[in-house]
Formats: structure tokens, C-alpha cells, sequence
């Protein structure tokens, strides 16, 4: 007879009111050699109770175990724990603050990588490209960009996917190396929101 015993150990890290959830990690080997992870998606679940997790949750735990992985740290773009984020919401950047970023930076430096898997919002709200744009230049600025990786699909078409989209479900994720987006040019934003103003305008 064979016994097999497995325990996973669970921490979240909240502020003071539990408004917002600043990480979640979840650990389920003790290997001493074991490799880390953090994965940054979107927004912070509002699940009450993290012993009983989510899909996301199972799903991200399954795909690094898969990978060699020992644990992850799981943050997120947007700490206010909600069950669906209002992306056009005026006050979206209120959903998350400076102890969110600094967690997120402080775990960035202590995993073996860093994962982006916040799916595609910055490419349709403004608002979200532009919290998404200043952490990226955070991580750049502490020098991690070599740990810095996303999921690509399995067609190689997809890259920035978030864990549970529907090009992933078959598989185990491929990792590849992601590079932050350039610096925004100020001064041709600044002109192109000029020439904007001007064509309103005229109208």
C-alpha cells in the first residue's frame, strides 16, 4: 500500500479594510531548489475565502506545476477586490495604489520570473494602457526585464494571454520572453492631442 500526502500552503496579503488584496501565493512543494513564479493579471478576485480558490486560481497553479514550478505568487494590475471590474469606470485608478505596486515590484525581485497574463484591456481603455504603461517602466527601472515573460498561444499567433482564455486550454502554456513597451514620446501625444482638438473643432 502506497500513502501520498499533499499540502498547499495559501497566504494573501490585504490593507487594513480587506478593500483590496495585494497578493496571493500559493505553495505546493517544499523543494528546497524549487523554482518561483509571480503571474500579474488583471484584478484581484473577491472571493471571501481563499482556502476554496477559483479557476483562475487552479488553472495558473496546474500550468506551473506542469512547468517545474514549486509556486506563485499571483498579483494583479487592479488590487480592489471586485466581481467584475468596470473598466470605463471614470474612477478606475482608484482600484489600486502604491502598496499594490510595490508589492508587486518587491515580488517581481523575489520570483525566479515575472509572467504578464493581463489579456488584452490595455488596448481598448485608455486608462488601463496607461496603469499598465507606468508599472512596466517600474520594472524597468529596478532592471528585471530579463525575468519578464508572457504566454503565448499554441499557434504562436497570441502573445499577452490571460490564463484563462480560450486559446489555452489545451496544453501547457508556452513561456516567452516579453519586452516592454517603449517609453511613450510625450511631446508627439502631446501633438497628437493637439491636432485632435483642432479637427473637433472644425466640426
Amino acid at each position: 500500500m502506497i500513502n501520498e500526502c499533499a499540502n498547499i500552503e495559501i497566504t494573501a496579503y490585504y490593507d487594513d479594510t480587506r478593500t483590496n488584496r495585494y497578493l496571493l501565493s500559493r505553495k505546493w512543494s517544499n523543494e528546497k531548489d524549487g523554482k518561483s513564479a509571480t503571474i500579474l493579471m488583471l484584478n484581484a478576485s473577491d472571493l471571501p475565502d481563499i482556502t476554496k480558490g477559483d479557476l483562475t486560481g487552479m488553472i495558473v497553479q496546474n500550468q506551473l506545476s506542469a512547468l517545474n514550478y514549486s509556486m506563485v505568487n499571483i498579483v494583479n494590475l487592479f488590487s480592489r477586490m471586485v466581481n467584475k471590474l468596470d473598466l470605463s469606470s471614470e474612477d478606475i485608478e482608484d482600484y489600486t495604489d502604491n502598496d499594490n505596486v510595490a508589492q508587486i515590484i518587491k515580488s517581481a525581485k523575489e520570483s525566479d520570473i515575472f509572467i504578464v497574463a493581463v489579456g488584452t484591456a490595455g488596448k481598448f481603455y485608455k486608462s488601463v494602457a496607461k496603469i499598465q504603461r507606468e508599472l512596466f517602466e517600474r520594472l524597468r527601472a529596478e532592471k528585471l526585464e530579463s525575468k519578464i515573460h508572457t504566454i503565448e498561444s499554441p499557434d504562436g499567433t497570441t502573445r499577452g494571454l490571460h490564463p484563462i482564455s480560450s486559446k489555452l486550454r489545451t496544453g501547457v502554456w508556452k513561456l516567452i520572453s516579453f519586452e516592454l513597451p517603449s517609453p511613450p514620446d510625450e511631446k508627439k501625444e502631446e501633438q497628437t492631442d493637439k491636432e485632435k482638438t483642432k479637427k473637433n473643432n472644425k466640426k
